[in-house]
């Protein structure tokens, strides 16, 4: 005859007001990380980025700071915004210190990189906004890649025009 199923351990009330204070105290941990001021700064970093590469323009607005906002208004009129497909938004660094937070972030698509960094201030009201966007050099694969399909189109253009078939260079 097979033994009877054992019997299930029985936990003391101290074992269950501990474990029930542990999850309070994890819980309590990260609602605070949720929404503590770096966590704030780079939410809001994250979200103006990615409506920027979804190409809307009048949501990324709201995460700029008046001046900021005011000038690109200016600009939207000339300069329309095109969405940024297969484009992959990552914060690397978001340090704040008092009112003023700093965002380190990385935009990578085809192997491409932009390294944003976001400055941003606390409003009155306790919200961040954006006063400052540096960082946007070009990625030097980019350049060296597109000089190369520049290059690559000349040497086509030319030999269609001269009616010369294109060689590979020695070595190739």
């Amino acid at each position: 005859m097979p033994d009877a199923p054992a019997a299930p351990a029985e936990f003391s009330l101290s074992t269950i007001v501990g474990v029930a204070v542990l999850g309070l105290a994890a819980l309590a941990g990260g609602l605070f990380w949720m929404t503590s001021p770096s966590r704030s700064a780079e939410r809001v970093a994250r979200d103006f980025l990615q409506a920027v590469i979804d190409g809307n323009r009048s949501e990324a607005r709201t995460f700029l700071s008046d001046d900021l906002r005011k000038a690109d208004e200016a600009r939207s009129s000339i300069e329309p915004w095109k969405v940024q497909l297969d484009t992959r938004v990552t914060i690397e660094n978001a340090a704040v210190d008092g009112g003023r937070a700093t965002v380190k972030a990385s935009l990578e698509r085809d192997s491409y990189h932009l390294r944003p960094v976001l400055t941003l201030e606390q409003t009155g009201s306790g919200s961040w906004k954006i006063v400052q966007i540096g960082g946007l050099e070009e990625d030097p694969s980019w350049t060296r890649d597109r000089d190369i399909r520049r290059n690559e189109a000349l040497a086509d253009d030319i030999s269609k025009a001269l009616d010369v078939p294109l060689e590979s260079p020695p070595g190739f």
